[in-house]
């Protein structure tokens, strides 16, 4: 791979916009972090009067293509998330006790309540790692449409500068939102008739992708709806942005300063999407309810084949409470955990990373005294996923090397849309400047 040409594309991805955002106090705290393991470029931009540093969201030198056995597993994944997705609103609405269990208050109350059109969430992410038994799902996020528009602008720009016989073909993620957009707002139109159609987005402005992704989804959303697109901050919504009545959310959750106002639109005022009080949909004691012998017979009736697929694409999961690890199938306490398996521990209904604890990496004091202290947490194996990926170093050389690997599979109006890779030295992929972040295409047709 030649080293020039790939900083010339990393350059243009850099002034096409491909890039993460930062506050001055966050990017201070970042640089105080230490050097990245990449040079990536930089600088400082004028945003609303705020001074705010953009830099390169690095990706691999070039994207990951996936062989056809492992497109044919991504999509039959998406079918039975999807075939999941629509069981669980019938299992809760069938055990309402399990409202009590996977939501909050202000879900209990509205969490099925109809948006005004047909999917139970219009779109969501799967964030899977490749296994030797072959995909496994450990996390579900349901709550934002951030990665979308990034995954089409970085598809854009690969063909322009490789070609597909060099990188792919990539997936028709655009469009599928487009049109998912379009079926959303049609079939709330018909269950609330609505004189405007503006489009308005609830973001953070200045957060790491949050203005970027802005950015990239007015592009798509303008191209679609030919409409003004309005920016709503998260914590500060005015009243009078609200009169749009389409709204397409960034991580907007309960308890954020805007999130009444957008909620007292909820369905009838405004076609919101994701729909509000869904993100119990993404709790991860899903990943274990469905097995416990209470609710076995209930899932199988909803999803037919589809549930013995499932316990196949989720990796062993349990629910702690306080020292009380419960399995589908038994119990254990700290100590009594099965040898030689590793485990991750995180909150149930956490995200973005945080309080996720890796059994191996954490003392045995520690580790018990963190299963001894969880309330609501969820314990699963950690499946160590790696690949051998070419990435630009320090110095700017492009070398091979073996990384830990996250694929996130986008799931929009219920099918397969696309699917984004992540790569970086730590154990714990997540998104962030430490990680490298790219597409994954089909293999050139």
């Amino acid at each position: 791979m030649d080293n020039d040409f790939i900083r010339f594309f990393f350059e243009y991805l850099f002034q096409e916009g491909y890039t993460y955002r930062y506050r001055l106090d966050r990017w201070k705290y970042l640089h105080r972090l230490g050097d990245l393991p990449y040079s990536s470029p930089r600088r400082m931009v004028q945003v609303g009067g705020e001074t705010l540093i953009e830099e390169l969201m690095q990706p691999t030198a070039l994207p990951r293509i996936l062989s056809p056995r492992e497109e044919l597993e991504l999509r039959l994944i998406a079918k039975i998330w999807s075939r999941f997705i629509l069981a669980q609103e019938k299992v809760v609405r069938a055990y309402p006790q399990l409202l009590k269990e996977v939501c909050t208050p202000g879900e209990q109350q509205s969490g099925l309540v109809s948006p005004g059109y047909s999917f139970p969430l219009s779109w969501y992410r799967l964030d899977l790692v490749n296994t030797d038994e072959g995909f496994k799902v450990v996390d579900v996020n349901t709550i934002r449409s951030a990665g979308y528009g990034d995954m089409v602008l970085i598809n854009r720009l690969l063909d322009e500068a490789f070609g597909k016989d060099v990188v792919g073909n990539a997936f028709p993620v655009g469009d599928i939102y487009i049109r998912t957009v379009w079926q959303c707002v049609a079939e709330w139109k018909e269950s609330f008739p609505c004189i405007h159609c503006d489009v308005g987005q609830i973001l953070t402005s200045g957060n790491t992708g949050e203005a970027n992704n802005f950015r990239i989804m007015r592009e798509l959303t303008e191209r679609a709806l030919r409409k003004t697109v309005v920016l709503l901050d998260r914590n500060s919504v005015s009243g009078e942005k609200l009169g749009c009545p389409i709204i397409i959310g960034g991580r907007v959750i309960e308890g954020d300063q805007g999130f009444a106002k957008v909620a007292d639109l909820y369905p009838h005022g405004a076609c919101i999407m994701p729909p509000l009080f869904r993100r119990w949909m993404g709790n991860k004691l899903w990943f274990s309810i469905p097995f416990r012998r209470q609710y076995q017979g209930i899932f199988c009736e909803f999803m037919g084949e589809y549930y013995y697929k499932l316990e196949r694409i989720i990796p062993y999961t349990g629910s702690v409470r306080f020292g009380k690890i419960i399995f589908p199938d038994r119990e254990y306490s700290p100590k009594g955990l099965p040898p030689g398996i590793e485990w991750v521990l995180k909150p149930a209904s956490g995200s973005s990373g945080k309080g996720i604890y890796l059994s191996w990496r954490e003392n045995k004091t520690k580790w018990h005294r963190l299963l001894q202290e969880s309330a609501t947490g969820t314990l699963q194996r950690y499946y160590p996923s790696k690949e051998k990926c070419l990435v630009l170093n320090a110095r700017g050389e492009c070398i091979e090397q073996e990384l830990y690997t996250k694929y996130g599979l986008y799931i929009i109006g219920g099918e397969f849309a696309g699917v984004e890779f992540m790569t970086c030295g730590h154990p714990l992929v997540h998104g962030g400047r430490r990680t490298y972040y790219t597409t994954a295409r089909a293999v050139p047709s």
